[in-house]
């Protein structure tokens, strides 16, 4: 687990199957993940937190973590650290920084807390070199513009 002021991340669980249905129901949650269709059952929620281990990789660094609120204990979503599969039938090493989050827990600042941990340049150095990256894909604006570091 990491701990940052607000949040703790964590490897999500099936108890947090109704929470994240509750965020991947929602279109505009939805539209940015996976296959961009609101999820439909729980039992989606369930598949998905079984597909968590195998997207996030071997490294150790990597992960999809629930991003849960230390002051409520409501998971308010997540922050991940994957590699992104290959394109196109290219092998890539690429690593996306990534987040999703429940509407109620926008704009209060938890997916820059989230990932800060990946985007400090200390962690830019550090994952470049454990994980062979050539670049990481760094989705640090709401627009989704890219940002990448070499």
């Amino acid at each position: 687990m990491i701990e940052t002021n607000r949040l703790f991340l964590r490897p999500f669980t099936h108890d947090d199957a109704a929470r994240l249905f509750d965020i991947f129901r929602r279109p505009e949650v939805a539209k940015w993940g996976g296959n961009g269709k609101p999820m439909e059952s729980i039992d989606e929620a369930h598949e998905r937190i079984d597909r968590y281990p195998v997207r996030r990789g071997t490294h150790p660094a990597t992960g999809v973590f629930a991003a849960e609120l230390k002051d409520t204990g409501v998971v308010a979503g997540m922050c991940m650290l994957v590699p992104l599969p290959p394109s196109k039938g290219i092998d890539r090493e690429d690593v996306e920084v990534g987040w999703h989050l429940h509407p109620d827990a926008w704009g209060n600042g938890y997916a820059t807390e989230g990932c800060l941990l990946y985007t400090s340049d200390a962690a830019d150095d550090l994952l470049c070199v454990d994980l062979g990256a050539r670049r990481i894909i760094n989705k640090k604006k709401t627009t989704h513009t890219l940002s990448y570091v070499s």
